[in-house]
């Protein structure tokens, strides 16, 4: 009854058909899976008893992995020697700056209201830089080092996110 009240449609079909088990679907788990269709050559997967072998980067390391036949599980996964990869495959090294600074860096979430300095100007440890306004309090980002503001990479008005880079004190 309790089903009826709740979800009436339901209460009434389960009341007509109780002693029918066709008129219900099967309890979770108990279903029998069809088997899955094999995969063509068209899709771009290999026939169901072919060994698949892949190259995968990761985090700029490339690895050959080989799938072994149907749906079994990796069967070997192989890091690249860098002499293996040809160069056009690898990626270039980023150039350095010019010269290296201190990075400062959001640490809330939320939008620039204003910027306290400009490039070139000198600043010592603790002054402040940006205003950033996040869940409507004002929050100064204050300088972590001494030196000269090299770059400013955020503008008035700018939404922020945490831990985004922000200006380079050198």
């Amino acid at each position: 009854m309790l089903i009826y009240a709740l979800f009436h449609q339901v209460g009434i079909n389960f009341l007509k058909n109780r002693g029918n088990p066709e008129a219900f679907e099967p309890a979770p788990g108990t279903e029998t899976e069809a088997p899955p269709a094999p995969a063509t050559a068209a899709a771009g997967g290999a026939a169901s008893g072919d060994v698949e072998s892949y190259r995968v980067s990761v985090n700029g390391t490339q690895y050959d992995v080989v799938v072994g036949p149907g749906d079994a599980d990796i069967s070997q996964i192989t890091p690249v020697a860098a002499a293996t990869i040809p160069s056009s495959a690898a990626p270039a090294p980023a150039a350095a700056p010019a010269t290296a600074g201190t990075e400062i860096r959001a640490p809330l979430a939320g939008s620039i209201i204003d910027i306290l300095v400009t490039v070139g100007q000198q600043v010592n440890d603790g002054d402040p830089l940006f205003i950033v306004e996040a869940m409507k309090m004002e929050t100064e980002i204050r300088a972590s080092t001494s030196g000269t503001v090299q770059s400013i990479a955020v503008k008035k008005g700018d939404a922020i996110a945490h831990d985004q880079h922000l200006m380079t004190i050198g």
